[in-house]
């Protein structure tokens, strides 16, 4: 089974860089952003994902984790106390995809730190 893996502040500010120099509409949807019927897998239009993709002020944390397709990059953004997207992205691929995107509707940091400190 694998795991995600948080970024540390320096890793985390060169991703931000580069998030900074994509062009959103140049990404390529990945066809696991879809479902069978085309519609968003988790009902967030790719208007939205641009919307908060681009407000890199909000982003929480980023981790990593290998998988089909190449490794995943989850950036969440934190918009208030109880309100977080994650956006799913494969930075290595040529051209940059989007692979998913999704809300969560809690606090954030008590869910990052049940997950990651095992509480």
């Amino acid at each position: 089974m694998e795991f995600d893996r948080l970024l540390n502040s320096q890793e985390k500010k060169e991703v931000i860089t580069r998030l900074k120099s994509l062009n959103f509409g140049a990404l390529k949807i990945n066809g696991h952003y879809n479902n069978k019927y085309g519609q968003p897998r988790h009902g967030i239009s790719t208007e939205k994902a641009k919307e908060i993709f681009m407000q890199f002020d909000k982003i929480y944390t980023i981790s990593t984790r290998p998988g089909i397709g190449g490794k995943r990059y989850t950036i969440i953004y934190r918009l208030n106390k109880n309100k977080s997207y994650f956006i799913l992205l494969l930075l290595d691929e040529n051209p940059v995809q989007l692979f998913d995107a999704y809300f969560y509707n809690g606090d954030i940091e008590k869910r990052m730190l049940r997950k990651y400190a095992g509480v």
